[in-house]
């Protein structure tokens, strides 16, 4: 089974100036309201540490691996819960620039797995709203 929540905001800024902001995980607990820290080496292969909050949830951590990382245009992780298979979720940020210099930046998670349809009965949209907090606080920030 697989669950997809996907958001996207128009961001009336270049993707390098939205790059800057999504890479800068030193600074994410200061304006990041859906992922509260998150540390580890941005290159392909390599474990992150996060720590989300989806609204009216506790607290999670995990540590997933980069899967994609295009500077201005993609970075993107996997993590899992346990063991693969059991559940798993691909976090995707994509920058696609407009033709009036503006970014579509669009947020989204893959989530697989044999717990999908069971993990996400209750928590899918207070994800989907943690998703749109972070796109709403990461265009005032580039924007501002």
């Amino acid at each position: 089974m697989m669950v997809e929540i996907n958001t996207q905001m128009a961001i009336q800024a270049p993707p390098e100036k939205i790059w800057q902001v999504l890479t800068d995980f030193a600074h994410y607990p200061a304006w990041n309201p859906f992922i509260k820290a998150i540390s580890g080496n941005l290159q392909i292969g390599q474990k992150l540490q996060v720590t989300i909050q989806p609204p009216g949830q506790k607290a999670m951590r995990f540590n997933p691996v980069i899967t994609a990382l295009q500077p201005w245009q993609q970075l993107a992780w996997k993590g899992k819960l346990l063991f693969p298979g059991l559940l798993d979720g691909a976090h995707i940020f994509e920058l696609f620039p407009q033709s009036d210099g503006s970014t579509l930046f669009v947020h989204r998670e893959k989530f697989t797995g044999i717990l999908v349809g069971i993990a996400l009965k209750s928590s899918a949209t207070n994800i989907q709203q943690g998703f749109e907090q972070m796109n709403q606080q990461l265009k005032l920030r580039c924007e501002g």
